[in-house]
């Protein structure tokens, strides 16, 4: 299934691709859009369709936002 296809079609997500989408929402809500796509070295546009869910998130862009997080979570001061 290439990107657009699962909502052209009216296809559901599965729990495991919804949780995945709802990973890189809150990290991209945590740190911006912007500086997120710049951290993975890809698009807005990615991004986005990782958020939209027109496009699946694999696994390997889990792992390497975990290791964004943790990074970025350790400069950050919290109240």
């Amino acid at each position: 299934m290439v990107a657009g296809e699962r909502r052209r079609y009216n296809v559901s997500m599965s729990e495991q691709d919804q949780n995945r989408q709802r990973i890189v929402r809150e990290a991209a809500g945590l740190m911006g859009h912007r500086e997120l796509a710049g951290r993975m070295g890809v698009s807005m546009a990615d991004v986005s369709s990782w958020i939209d869910g027109t496009a699946f998130v694999p696994d390997v862009i889990l792992v390497q936002l975990s290791e964004i997080l943790v990074s970025w979570s350790g400069k950050q001061k919290f109240k």
